[in-house]
């Protein structure tokens, strides 16, 4: 017969298999619905573009184009996150960092298009300018974070 201390371990090992599965099951859908809004984005991006055919005022749908296209850009690097994170079980911050990055870099392109006041723009600048700091230490240093379960 088993004892107490033996009944414990089998059922806490067999929790912690199951919710193993249930994490990389979780990841997977993420996964999946990153690349649905992956495409579909570029979709918005393709309809932004043919707007720009034979409108009145095509740098509107050019701009707008350009604003999704960098949501694309932001989505797929969120998917190759993920997709890291479920091959090597670790958190490359490069990866992370590079989506703030884009977002800001975003942010920045459309100053003159979009209507602003300064204090947003400097705070844009600064957040550019730690992300690549951040960006440029850790590629120097150690870029992975390992998970331990």
């Amino acid at each position: 017969m088993a004892s107490k201390d033996q009944q414990a371990v089998e059922w806490k090992s067999k929790l912690m298999s199951i919710l193993d599965e249930l994490y990389v099951l979780l990841y997977a859908i993420i996964a999946l619905f990153l690349t649905l809004a992956a495409f579909a984005s570029l979709i918005v991006v393709g309809i932004d573009i043919l707007g720009a055919i034979g409108s009145d005022s095509p740098m509107l749908f050019i701009i707008l184009a350009i604003k999704d296209i960098f949501i694309a850009i932001i989505v797929v690097e969120l998917l190759l996150t993920v997709m890291f994170f479920i091959q090597k079980e670790q958190i490359d911050m490069r990866l992370l960092l590079s989506v703030g990055l884009t977002a800001m870099v975003r942010k920045a392109l459309l100053f003159g298009v979009e209507e602003a006041n300064i204090m947003e723009m400097i705070v844009v600048m600064a957040l550019i300018l730690v992300l690549t700091l951040a960006m440029v230490t850790l590629t120097k240093y150690k870029t992975t974070v390992e998970c331990e379960w």
